[in-house]
């Protein structure tokens, strides 16, 4: 079935249409807009599995009382989807279409200056903000939908600045809500295509459709050749979140240009506003983590020294806390091994890095010990981790406070394992004390203690291995009964 109109053809596919192209289809987010070879001129691509989104009813609301509907969100949300339905749903005007893809001229003005009572529909990034004047000087009976991106607030303050026009701002979300994702799981049911997850971002349910085809398909959003600054960013952005202006102005050089970086980024990066600042976003966390992963074990000491120079420029700039948290163990190991397979030469090298600005804190050294507590595949580097553990204990021994307490439950597990590893009584009685003390101190440490009380309860592991061994151990048993049997009963309640 296809439908005409000015500048644009729209062509619909059935709902169980040919299974490959629509996976091709969801893994590049289109192309919605693509030129016919044949005429050169524009079709729009509208598979039928695409729902029409709820906030095309909205915008067809809207424009009746409204000459103007801007419609915001970020890359990758569905706005030129969204657009396209709004041309088949609004048909009582005359409509002209705009694509991104179009190179801006004089053409829109000339239109609409020479037009009554036709609808003007922009894609993201065709217009820009000197043009919308012109569109409100000239615009007649003529009514506009604009598409904006969430980081282009120039057209925004452009509206917001006008007092003499009718205008509204809708938000597309990069999601589908409960009804669209009913519509699209029955068509992609229909068509044999893997179904994306509940509240999945278009983006995220993108990747992991790549990466279950990526043998048979290429990407031009997820193949992309990535720099040291899409590096940083990336680190700030996993651990963050968001990147503010601060982290950004810390750990890019002056000339660094945001809204350059994200024009040329693919789909994967967006701008937001944020408290009336400016911050960037990555569009697919699951794309993010893997990436950052796959970095560390392909190029680890590149990479680390990546982390490295972050956390030194957060440090130089004074953003002491969120320096502190980028050398925080569990979440290094939460960005660079969503495998779980570990990346201890990474670990070691970052640490190594920063040991010149970090030294005398108590923080590195027990982010050391815990390091090695989790990545030591042999008794030496356990040893190690015992000894930073133990500088941390002793120096913060007359304040017993939360690091402490932290240090002793870190050293009660490196002697678990180092048992495991060399089973010696003197080392099950070096851990005993460390246990015994994290229970007389349960307040201090209760969630961790509580992780460890399920980790013993789980049995494969060194913390089961290690007390089951106390609890046989003649030696312990005739110098420390009492103790050997508190910890076994609070490990088994």
């Amino acid at each position: 079935m296809e439908s005409k109109f000015e500048d644009l053809e729209v062509i619909r596919s059935p709902a169980g249409g040919a299974t490959l192209d629509i996976i091709e289809y969801i893994i590049n987010g289109g192309p919605v807009i693509q030129k016919n070879p044949k005429t050169n001129s524009e079709e729009a691509r509208w598979p039928e599995f695409c729902s029409v989104r709820t906030v095309v009813d909205s915008i067809e609301r809207q424009i009746t009382n409204n000459q103007f509907v801007i419609l915001c969100g970020r890359r990758f949300s569905g706005k030129t989807t969204a657009l396209i339905q709004c041309l088949e749903r609004i048909k009582n005007y005359q409509s002209h279409y705009f694509s991104s893809q179009q190179p801006l001229n004089s053409r829109p003005i000339d239109l609409v200056r020479g037009v009554s009572n036709s609808l003007f529909i922009f894609d993201s990034n065709y217009l820009r903000a000197n043009i919308i004047g012109d569109l409100i000087k000239y615009g007649g009976s003529n009514k506009f939908i604009i598409a904006r991106n969430s980081y282009e607030s120039a057209i925004y303050n452009e509206f917001a600045m006008s007092s003499d026009v009718q205008w509204v701002e809708l938000e597309i979300e990069p999601r589908l809500n409960d009804r669209e994702y009913r519509s699209v799981t029955e068509s992609l049911n229909m068509a044999g295509v893997a179904l994306p997850e509940k509240g999945d971002t278009f983006l995220n349910y993108a990747y992991k459709t790549y990466q279950a085809h990526r043998a048979q398909f290429s990407s031009r959003t997820f193949d992309l050749h990535l720099t040291p600054s899409h590096y940083k960013a990336l680190t700030i952005l996993g651990a963050f979140s968001k990147a503010e202006n601060i982290h950004i102005k810390s750990i890019f050089d002056h000339g660094f240009n945001l809204h350059s970086f994200v024009e040329n980024s693919s789909k994967l990066f967006d701008m937001e506003r944020h408290n009336g600042e400016s911050v960037l976003v990555c569009n697919s966390n699951q794309w993010l983590v893997r990436v950052l992963s796959d970095y560390a074990q392909e190029k680890h000491d590149e990479a680390a020294k990546i982390v490295a120079d972050v956390v030194r420029q957060l440090h130089q700039a004074h953003i002491y806390d969120a320096a502190d948290e980028l050398i925080n163990f569990d979440l290094l190991n939460n960005l660079f091994s969503w495998d779980k397979k570990g990346r201890a030469s990474f670990f070691r090298e970052v640490y190594k890095n920063l040991a010149d600005i970090y030294g005398s804190r108590s923080h590195y050294w027990l982010q050391m010990a815990k390091s090695e507590l989790m990545i030591s595949r042999g008794a030496n580097g356990l040893r190690n981790g015992v000894a930073y553990a133990v500088k941390v204990k002793n120096d913060n021994a007359k304040k017993r406070n939360k690091t402490y307490f932290s240090a002793t439950l870190t050293l009660a597990q490196l002697y678990s394992r180092l048992y495991v590893e060399q089973p010696s009584e003197d080392v099950l009685f070096e851990m005993l004390d460390m246990y015994i003390e994290s229970i007389n101190n349960f307040d201090n440490n209760s969630a961790h203690v509580r992780d460890i009380v399920k980790r013993y309860k789980r049995k494969d592991n060194a913390i089961h291995e290690s007390i089951n061994a106390l609890a046989i151990s003649q030696k312990a048993l005739e110098k420390r009964r009492d103790d050997v049997a508190m910890l076994i009963t609070f490990m088994n309640n």
